[in-house]
């Protein structure tokens, strides 16, 4: 399954109960993102700083996604570990997938927030591009749900 930092921790519930119903391991994929350098100085090299920040920024990352997993994921009986890749996350998830022979991929939607949205419409949805092209199921489970019917009182 993927997650990232601060992502619901519903989804990787749902991802422990999959796993634990089919009795497989859970890797929890945390896909840093930030280590894709594209700019580069002008002799051609990474820019020191940028890649210096961009490994700080995926450890901290990774922490964050590991203390998240071992919150939600401390009464499950599955057996699960957190691991991470980095690049294009539809990409590093398929990648994942096919080296580990994933029975299936879970993640959650988008957060309701305008630089995801952004990132949706220049990038194109994870799940959408993985529901795609994949030759195993990708669940997706649905994040921030406001259920209206919850907040009104019926009479």
């Amino acid at each position: 399954m993927g997650h990232i930092p601060g992502g619901d921790p519903a989804v990787l519930r749902h991802a422990s109960a999959l796993a634990v119903a089919t009795g497989v391991p859970l890797i929890v994929a945390h896909i840093d993102t930030s280590r894709v350098i594209d700019a580069l100085d002008p002799d051609g090299a990474a820019p020191g700083t940028a890649v210096s920040e961009a490994l700080r920024r995926g450890r901290r990352d990774l922490a964050v996604v590991q203390a998240e997993a071992d919150l939600a994921l401390t009464d499950s009986p599955a057996r699960w570990t957190v691991l991470q890749r980095v690049g294009d996350p539809a990409m590093a998830l398929h990648d994942l997938a096919e080296r580990t022979q994933a029975s299936m991929i879970v993640i959650g939607t988008r957060r309701d927030e305008i630089g995801a949205a952004v990132r949706e419409f220049l990038n194109g949805s994870v799940a959408l591009r993985l529901a795609r092209h994949q030759s195993r199921p990708v669940v997706i489970v649905p994040t921030g749900v406001v259920h209206p019917w919850r907040s009104r009182t019926l009479t």
